[in-house]
């Protein structure tokens, strides 16, 4: 996964060939806790659980 924080939006995007995604959400829309990270995009849920490259580590940072 990629990371990064622009202003008040978050880009998150998957390095993976065989799943991609391609996501931004709002700060205030991510909802962190030390073993998930959620992003509420209205009726749709992202929810990231794995901390192996750190990205809910970083994310709670920002959020936090």
């Amino acid at each position: 996964m990629q990371v990064q924080r622009l202003a008040d939006y978050v880009w998150i995007r998957s390095v993976q060939n065989f799943k991609p995604l391609e996501l931004t959400v709002r700060v205030s829309d991510l909802q962190v806790n030390k073993h998930q990270a959620v992003a509420d995009r209205g009726n749709i849920k992202y929810e990231f659980n794995d901390d192996t490259g750190g990205l809910v580590t970083q994310l709670a940072g920002w959020v936090h």
